[in-house]
């Protein structure tokens, strides 16, 4: 079942919030724990990952989780393959169930990890260049997120990440 979005109201409340966290805290790591810890709280989803690309290469610099802690080994614990993927085509993905998703069906990392609800948007960089991915996914229910969580994701994204690494 699709997770509801919060109202308007509590969504702007949000941003507002963000905006002073960014106002506020001269920490980077800091600020990308704060804006993952809204994505995921957005989304309810169960995780959230910002993976940023360079030269070929993932990393994860933010990992968090529905409690607002890290995610324990956060560079296995995504499906790189939807990364890969997003961050190459600069596309969104979304999927009610990445485990029966025949677009998936060769990815060896949805075999492993067995997400259920996956969304994964690019980071693009105020050139257009996408430089990384916002991952978040839930491995337990199906069908979580909807074409309105990521229209919501993308409002509370940073524009320009560049100095995340």
């Amino acid at each position: 079942m699709k997770a509801p979005l919060p109202s308007e109201s509590d969504r702007l409340l949000r941003l507002q919030r963000i905006a002073g966290a960014l106002n506020s805290e001269m920490d980077l790591d800091r600020i990308l724990n704060v804006i993952m810890d809204h994505v995921v709280e957005l989304a309810q989803a169960e995780r959230g990952f910002l993976v940023l690309t360079r030269e070929g290469k993932l990393s994860v610099p933010v990992a968090r989780n529905f409690q607002k802690e890290d995610v324990m080994n956060p560079e296995v614990g995504f499906s790189r393959s939807i990364a890969e993927k997003v961050a190459r085509t600069g596309e969104a993905m979304l999927t009610v169930d990445a485990t029966s998703d025949d677009r998936f069906a060769s990815f060896q990392s949805i075999h492993e990890i067995a997400p259920r609800s996956v969304l994964c948007m690019p980071f693009k960089e105020h050139t257009g260049t996408t430089v990384g991915v916002v991952y978040i996914d839930n491995r337990i229910a199906r069908g979580v997120f909807g074409e309105e969580h990521l229209r919501a994701i993308e409002a509370t994204a940073p524009g320009d990440l560049r100095t995340a690494d």
